[in-house]
């Protein structure tokens, strides 16, 4: 009785006890999804949820996630695995201050900082005075301005003999292009007069089913007098006339603007 009691013990445990935790080798089915999953050291879990070994850096393997690298980088761009990247300790930095005069510290969205460059006048990205080389930052436009208060000098001013003189700077102009909005989508003349006659072409086509709908409405409630069957089957044969012509002249103008686009 005790031998038998132990032995389900022993069942319930292995079937209660989570299958994550017991690692796979390579080949074996893996359980958590694409990622290292519960497969064993230098393995990861692939789409087909099996361990496939890690990529060598330079591998002629492709690669589309970083945990299929031994250095968990994946490129991108030419999806081959590369050396893993590390900042060095003067990249990593906690404030501006921590920085060159020429960088600031800039936070990425996993929470990694580094040194980067300052921006340029004209510039845009900032999101403080720091940021920026002359050391102001337009917030509302987040772009890089000249620095606020720098002289420049008066108009006719000469250079008094001997002094040393300074390059001109010239002024940095942006010349903003205005771009009107073309309503019709096109710049095709065949195009819009084709347009244009499916618009009137779709009227009438529209016009004459309400006439013949008409007709038919009289010739139901005309009850055997003649004025509203002669006049009902009026209204049906000249609405069947006018959709038949329609339809030609469809078909007429549609061969014309053909021709007229192949010319």
């Amino acid at each position: 009785m005790k031998k038998v009691f132990l032995a389900l013990i022993v069942l319930l445990s292995l079937i209660i006890a989570p299958s994550q935790v017991l690692a796979v080798s390579a080949g074996n089915a893996c359980t958590g999804g694409p990622g290292n999953g519960n497969c064993d050291a230098g393995l990861f879990c692939g789409v087909l949820n099996e361990c496939e070994p890690k990529i060598i850096t330079g591998g002629s393997l492709n690669c589309f996630e970083n945990f299929e690298c031994q250095s968990n980088n994946c490129n991108p761009e030419s999806n081959e695995c590369e050396a893993a990247t590390t900042p060095t300790p003067t990249d990593v930095c906690t404030a501006d201050t921590d920085c060159p005069s020429n960088k600031y510290c800039l936070i990425a969205g996993d929470g990694t900082t580094s040194c980067v460059n300052k921006l340029a006048n004209g510039a845009t990205g900032c999101f403080r005075n720091s940021n920026c080389v002359s050391n102001n930052c337009d917030l509302a436009t987040a772009t890089c301005q000249a620095a606020t208060g720098a002289p420049t000098p008066p108009v006719g001013s000469t250079t008094p003999l001997g002094a040393e003189t300074t390059p001109a700077i010239e002024a940095e102009t942006e010349t903003e292009t205005t771009r009107l909005v073309n309503p019709l989508g096109t710049d095709s003349l065949q195009v819009i007069i084709g347009r244009v006659i499916r618009f009137f072409i779709g009227i009438a086509g529209t016009t004459a089913l309400a006439v013949l709908v008409y007709g038919g409405i009289i010739l139901l409630i005309s009850g055997g007098r003649d004025t509203y069957i002669k006049k009902g089957r009026n209204a049906v044969i000249y609405s069947v006339l006018g959709l038949a012509i329609i339809f030609s002249s469809y078909i007429l103008v549609k061969f014309i603007i053909a021709a007229l686009s192949q010319a």
